[in-house]
């Protein structure tokens, strides 16, 4: 990453600390009118400071353009590099907070990682540009900490941002894959529009189009006279179908094995970055260190996946059977418990008829088997006298 072009000259630096002041006063005095609860008090405290601040800053700009530069000449630079960063993690932020809320956690949970997630992301993405590439010349503190002079890498910034979620996640106990599905959609939206930084800052392109048939926008990029592959591009076209596919995903299929999002934006984003890596000039490379995390980064997604899916299809045969075998058990038990009680009750009335037969004397018997016989008859004779009233 280079410095980039401007996209806001703040030339009114000291003027912005009071403006700072008035916001936080501001949105001290509004925010006990919102939220129900602590947390969210807590959160648009926050929401109405910056909304403030912006406000404030905005007239105040108005007013100094008007009336022209007051004496202030000290001042930062905002570039279009760090505007569309910004953008993206808006973006996330936002996508991240709307799934949250579908998956039954508080959206303002999106602030919590946020406030560690963002450091660590900038900080991993520095370590890991300083670590691999063979031009980095940094050898101060002082040094390390400029990034506005250019250097981040973007695995570093996932890798420490994976870190960050863990540890909230461990914190709060809560599901780190629960988690991470819903982030891994957010991130890969995030990436996606922070890619346009690179068009404004002509940089991270690919090897020179030979062919004249493709020196047109966006196959390629005029870079220095020289059209070359226009890889942020195609990379922000690729994150963007798979922003789609795995928001579709987490949607449609809610009953899924945990981390299965994620699995996914390890496969799609490593396969996307290990096939554009080969086209990268080399002076954006850094080394193979690129290409190796894409290849693990596949390789844990398919592993991971596997395991999970594997590990739901288990634990869903183990419900279903668990319900199966405690029906089936007791009307198995039931019925093998009825079999015998049956059996034992014919072999009673058996008896019971032997010995009453036995102990009756002869005459009563033949009176009882006369009586049956002429219910008998007495059947046969209404059945015939039936038939003949119905023809």
């Amino acid at each position: 990453m280079s410095p980039g072009k401007v996209f806001i000259d703040l030339k009114f630096f000291p003027v912005y600390v009071i403006v700072i002041l008035i916001g936080v006063i501001v949105s001290a005095v509004l925010a006990p009118f919102f939220g129900r609860n602590r947390q969210e008090k807590k959160w648009r405290y926050i929401f109405l400071g910056v909304l403030c601040i912006a406000a404030i800053t905005a007239i105040i700009c108005v007013i100094l353009a008007l009336c022209g530069n007051p004496g202030f000449t000290t001042g930062i630079e905002i570039t279009y590099y760090a505007a569309c960063i910004i953008l993206g993690m808006g973006a996330a932020m936002g996508v991240s907070a709307y799934l949250f809320k579908q998956k039954g956690f508080s959206p303002t949970l999106v602030f919590d990682f946020a406030i560690v997630l963002i450091p660590l992301s900038i900080l991993g993405a520095r370590i890991f540009y300083v670590a691999f590439d063979p031009s980095s010349s940094i050898s101060s503190f002082v040094e390390f900490i400029a990034i506005w002079n250019g250097g981040l890498a973007i695995y570093g910034g996932i890798i420490g941002g994976a870190l960050s979620v863990l540890i909230v996640c461990l914190y709060k106990k809560i599901n780190f894959l629960d988690i991470a599905d819903c982030v891994a959609v957010a991130l890969i939206l995030g990436q996606a529009i922070g890619r346009w930084g690179n068009f404004f800052n002509s940089e991270v392109y690919g090897l020179s189009i030979i062919n004249e048939a493709l020196h047109w926008f966006p196959m390629g990029v005029l870079i220095n006279g020289s059209w070359r592959y226009a890889l942020f591009f195609y990379e922000f076209f690729f994150n963007l179908l798979g922003f789609v596919g795995l928001f579709l995903l987490s949607k449609k299929y809610v009953n899924r094995p945990k981390g299965i999002i994620l699995c996914g934006y390890l496969i799609w984003y490593g396969t996307v970055r290990a096939v554009l890596e080969t086209f990268r000039d080399a002076k954006y490379q850094l080394g193979n260190a690129s290409l190796i995390v894409s290849i693990v980064m596949i390789a844990i997604g398919v592993g991971v996946a596997i395991f999970q899916y594997v590990m739901f299809q288990k634990a869903r045969k183990q419900q279903v059977d668990k319900k199966l075998g405690l029906v089936g058990g007791k009307a198995e038990k039931s019925i093998e418990a009825e079999k015998p009680e049956k059996a034992a009750k014919t072999k009673k009335t058996e008896k019971a008829e032997e010995t009453a037969k036995i102990d009756k004397p002869v005459e009563v018997v033949k009176i009882e088997e006369e009586k049956v016989k002429r219910t008998v008859k007495e059947q046969k004779t209404e059945k015939t006298e039936s038939k003949k009233t119905k023809k």
